[in-house]
């Protein structure tokens, strides 16, 4: 088996260290700090990919598109320059890719860029995965040219390689007296699968490396480390939550812009510079990244105490500009500013707070970049064409990649063409393909040079052929988004293509997300459905033809059959196809819709964001305040309320953990609203903790300063605020203790917000109304014998002025009018069927899927969560159906089939040893021992109820058929044994919440058991329709609870978000909402 690789992230400077496996030290110092806390600046970049020169860039300044020039490594170094000599204790890296990408290093390879980077000071520099794009001799060569430090400690390599003792795992440097640990860190997989390293370098495990030298740095007494990381800055943040130990990473590979651009017209998915991780122990980590191409220089200031821990850090990305500014005259020409107009510039760049900024070239690095441009500026000015339009790249539709376009619907406007020019040039192909990564740039408009191609191009590959089925190419694209959707391969394998169109749904399972796929005939420009049978001639790039990126089947298919090199480099291709544009008097524009490759994008409906990590049952109930943009956390593992910042929707931090055992014994709910947070607080008997006592709202404010404390009913289960947040309503449930020699009332809660006054209703003196088939509100013949104490509130909704509470062991649903504080209805909420010419049902657990009907066969919906919205003016209610008995040491409701005596006239329906538990108070219709029917515990279903209990619209059995189609193999699953809860509940729907996006309402359905979110656009009552299924078991959150959803006005990042707590495995993640309407 090929061993794993990984690869040199920035561009290095300084001393190459050589054979030695354990840390370098570097014993400059800076001037001595007088304050007891020791302060370090970081001075960074990354992804630099031979970006040697200032680019042309469009920023918006006074209000207009403003046509500048952006970055070139000579300012940069000016920039570092000036830092280094400003500022005490600075320290210098880089986080890796500092060559391949651009015209330079097509021609020089990485001669020009190290002999730049050369005039830097680098502390340390780390190993990205370009940097082996030209194999470890390539590697080798650059590296001989370039004096850096370079550390990369889980890129290992062999004895035997070429490139042994070429770098180190970490090197420690010394400022003022105090050391601090510098490690270096690759992407192993990505390096291994997207580049080109030899079978002689060993990746490792990016987190454990990490934390093998975290220890040996601390055994020779560092308590300061720093990571110099080419891993990607998703992978960098868990890296900071996960490593204690950690204080600052330096992130590379995800050339990430950190703070807001907005108003210069640059998009960032960070709003803030640095991202601050708070760790639950309260130690921080700072990461910083400084965007690509050599466009900024990040200055990252941190302050540690004198044990090692930081205390804050702060600082930004500068862009570097040139001192040059254009704008389109009436006649669309670019022209430079008037004076008046300059000045207003330089001012907003002056009170940019450093985010932009005026940099003058180094006079050195500028002198050797000369050297090497004034060989190529021949060529590479030389215009060969022109776009009659700007032409956008997203690698993946939408994903603003170019930092500008959104092009959500087809994707990239370049890369197809890049595509059209392989068709143009092997003129018997039948279709091309090109990888999203591989196109690196946008495409301005007006005219084309030879280098705009290069740096758009950058790579050196030729178009290969391949002759394929249509089965085949089907499959390779497949394979290129099961890359980077299950396999954590980058995005960059997304599929472009001419000659064919395809319909791509990320929301559909692996292997199922290519659609329509269509073939253009080249004779007749005709589409037609492609024949998997047919065998087709393919021209792609020698890369992802090798099988690189995701691309198997390629691979496969070269491997078995063979393939041809044209050896027309792709680069060259491309300015071919411009030129005889150009000499037909024509210039390059996005393909019309006909002809784009992607015909239809549908991402991911439910787009995970970040996970915020937990212990087991160390999550259940979560509450989301929009004003200050915090997430409050039930934590019933450690007994506290978790106080998160979610204002970075993709890196929560934990603010503040409240104890709550000064106030009871477990922590049930919380819900906050116009400032205040009331908690849902159990309190059991100190001699008998099976024993409730009266419960507590406890109310704290945003911050977690305690406010108030409520004594309320028997467990409080259950606590939210009425919509104008003057009421707090609490479901007291009220079970009994396990013998049932107690059993207290089942109790709703009204606490009025102004005074903390407190109402409780209880339901002895309600008349129970049945449903409209007759069933009756479930008591169960319970010891108690008393309808105050059986009927037990669950779940609490709230529509205008009533509130809607379910009780789920009762199968009921009661309505509360809140304004006079009084009970209008418990209703039964009937019972469903089972029955031959009725819904089906798998109630065997013997690992088949087996949907059938039973003879005497019924459910009671039994529901938990509750949710409520309004259509043409009339109130629905939203149930999701779970079920539940009473299985206490003194009494229990429920038994398997296979242990109580059926009718003769059903029994042939039933396997003697049927696991599904039924009711044992319900279905012996003429006393006589033995059932005539059976009623199993919840409707396995999520159901619409008008304001009055009526049933509008039950999902029947279709959550079982939809998980069914989806997750065949975890079918009804037990913690992973497929068909394990078919006796037991199912899917197991547990809560719900409801959502109004682009005018329309949508439900998500959380699936306890099946550890899925179903959504279902409910806009019409009577007639839902399935939208979405997101499966979560094989990732790792089990048994979703509290679900809250989010909309765009009140979102941190202006998108709709579904947050949900899932109890088993103690997280909470936070999704983006993406659905489209028409």
């Amino acid at each position: 088996m090929r061993s794993k690789k990984f690869y040199i992230p920035v561009l290095l400077s300084g001393l190459i260290l050589v054979g030695s496996c354990g840390g370098g030290s570097d014993t400059s110092t800076t001037t001595t700090e007088t304050s007891e806390n020791f302060k370090v600046t970081f001075v960074h970049m990354n992804d630099i990919h031979s970006h040697l020169d200032e680019e042309s860039f469009s920023l918006y300044l006074n209000g207009t598109k403003t046509y500048v020039e952006m970055g070139g490594l000579p300012r940069a170094i000016a920039k570092i320059k000036e830092l280094r000599e400003t500022s005490p204790n600075a320290v210098v890296l880089n986080a890796g890719d500092t060559i391949v990408g651009s015209l330079y290093y097509v021609l020089f390879k990485g001669n020009a860029t190290a002999e730049l980077l050369n005039l830097i000071d680098w502390d340390a520099i780390t190993i990205g995965n370009h940097e082996f794009d030209d194999g470890n001799e390539g590697l080798k060569s650059y590296l001989d040219k370039l004096n850096a430090t370079v550390v990369s400690a889980n890129i290992v390599p062999q004895e035997s390689s070429v490139l042994n003792g070429y770098w180190k795992p970490y090197k420690i440097v010394e400022r003022n007296g105090e050391k601090i640990g510098i490690i270096g860190i690759g992407y192993a997989q990505k390096t291994h699968d997207s580049s080109n390293p030899g079978d002689d370098i060993d990746f490792l495990d990016e987190k454990e490396t990490a934390e093998k030298y975290i220890e040996e740095l601390k055994e020779q007494g560092i308590n300061k480390i720093v990571l110099v990381s080419h891993f990607g800055m998703e992978n960098d943040i868990n890296l900071a939550k996960e490593l204690d130990d950690v204080d600052v990473i330096i992130d590379g590979d995800s050339h990430s812009l950190l703070g807001n651009y907005t108003d210069y017209g640059l998009s960032s998915q960070f709003n803030s510079y640095p991202i601050v991780i708070e760790r639950e122990d309260g130690t921080k980590a700072c990461i910083a990244s400084a965007w690509q191409y050599s466009y900024a220089v990040g200055k990252l200031d941190v302050e540690f105490d004198r044990e090692g821990k930081v205390i804050q850090c702060s600082g930004t990305d500068t862009i570097l500009l040139g001192d040059t500014f254009l704008q389109k005259d009436a006649d669309g020409n670019k022209t430079e500013v008037d004076n008046e107009t300059r000045a207003k510039i330089i001012e907003i760049i002056n009170n940019s707070n450093g985010k932009l900024e005026i940099v003058d070239p180094d006079p050195t690095a500028q002198a050797v970049l000369d050297k090497y441009s004034q060989q190529i500026n021949e060529l590479k000015n030389l215009t060969i064409g022109v776009s009659k339009e700007f032409l956008g790249h997203n690698r993946i539709p939408g994903d603003k990649y170019d930092g500008v376009s959104e092009l959500n619907e087809h994707g990239s406007e370049i890369a197809p063409l890049v595509a059209k020019s392989f068709y143009e040039k092997v003129d018997d192909a039948d279709l091309a393909i090109q990888n999203a990564g591989g196109v690196r740039i946008a495409i301005d408009e007006g005219n084309i040079t030879v280098g705009e191609v290069y740096d758009l191009l950058p790579f050196s590959n030729t178009l290969y052929t391949l002759e394929m089925t249509g089965a085949e190419i089907k499959q390779v694209l497949e394979d290129a988004i099961t890359n980077f959707e299950d396999n954590g391969g980058s995005t960059g394998s997304f599929p472009y293509a001419y000659g064919i169109r395809y319909e791509v749904d990320l929301s559909q399972p692996k292997n199922q997300r290519i659609s329509n796929l269509e073939i253009m005939d080249r004779v007749t420009g005709e589409w037609q459905a492609i024949d998997e049978s047919k065998m087709y001639k393919v021209v792609t790039n020698s890369y992802i033809a090798s099988g690189k990126d995701g691309y198997i089947t390629f691979g496969e298919v070269l491997s078995e059959r063979g393939g041809t090199d044209t050896y027309f480099g792709y680069a060259e291709t491309f300015i071919d196809y411009i030129k005889a544009l150009n000499a037909e008097g024509k210039e390059l524009e996005a393909l019309p819709l006909e002809e784009k490759p992607i015909q239809k994008f549908t991402g991911d409906t439910l787009k995970l964001l970040s996970t915020i990590n937990g212990t087991e049952s160390s999550s259940e109930i979560n509450a989301y305040d929009a004003d200050t943009k915090r997430l409050f956390v039930t934590n019933g593992a450690n007994d506290t309320l978790d106080i998160f910042d979610v204002s970075n929707i993709t890196s929560p931090t934990l603010i503040k953990s409240i104890d709550i055992t000064a106030y009871g014994d477990g922590i049930n709910s919380v819900a906050v609203k116009n400032g205040k947070v009331a908690v849902a607080i159990e309190v059991v008997d100190a001699t008998d903790d099976s024993k409730q006592e009266r419960g507590k709202i406890v109310i704290f404010d945003v911050d977690g300063n305690f406010k108030k404390e409520i004594e309320v009913g028997y467990l409080p289960d259950m606590v939210t605020f009425n919509e104008d947040g003057s009421k707090i309503i609490v479901a007291n449930e009220g079970e009994p203790n396990d013998d049932y020699t107690f059993d207290p009332e089942g109790t709703v809660g009204i606490i009025n917000t102004s005074d903390y006054s407190y109402t409780e209703l209880d339901f002895g003196n309600i008349t129970l109304t049945p449903a409209d088939d007759g069933t009756p509100v479930r008591l169960g013949g319970t010891p108690s014998d008393n309808q105050t104490k059986d009927l037990e509130p669950e779940y609490v909704a709230v529509s205008g002025n009533y509130a809607y509470v379910t009780l789920q062991e009762n199968n009921a649903i009661a309505k509360i009018d809140l304004g006079n504080l009084a009970i209008d209805y418990v209703k039964s909420l009937g019972r469903k069927s089972y029955t031959p010419g009725n819904y089906t049902i798998d109630i065997e657990e013997n690992g088949k899927i087996e949907m059938k009907n039973f003879n005497g066969l019924f459910a009671l919906y039994q529901p938990d969560g509750i949710a409520t919205y309004i259509v043409d003016g009339k109130t629905y209610l939203v149930t999701a159906n779970e079920g539940d008995g009473r299985d206490y040491d003194g009494y229990s409701d429920e038994e398997k089939i296979k242990k109580i005596d059926l009718d003769s006239s059903i029994a042939a329906d039933y396997e003697d040893d049927n696991d599904l538990k039924v009711m044992t108070d319900l279905g012996d219709t003429d006393n006589d021992g033995e059932y005539e029917e059976l009623y199993a515990f919840g409707g396995r279903s999520f159901a619409i109820w008008d304001e009055s209990g009526n049933l509008v619209w039950d999902s029947g059995d279709e959550l079982s058929k939809i998980v069914k189609a989806k997750e065949p193999e975890l079918f009804n699953h037990d913690d992973g044994e497929m068909d394990g809860r078919s006796g037991n509940k199912g899917v197991e729907p547990e809560g719900v919440a409801i959502g109004e996006i682009n005018g329309k309402i949508y439900a998500f359905i959380a699936l306890e058991r099946q550890c899925s979110i179903v959504v279902y656009d409910i806009s019409d009552p009577e007639n839902p329709q399935f939208v979405y299924y997101l499966p979560e078991f094989t990732k790792g959150n089990k048994a979703p609870e509290g679900i809250t959803f989010v909309p765009a006005d009140k979102s941190p990042n202006g998108k709709p978000l579904l947050i949900v707590s899932f109890e088993e495995s103690g997280t909470t993640a936070i999704y983006e909402v993406n659905i489209e309407t028409e």
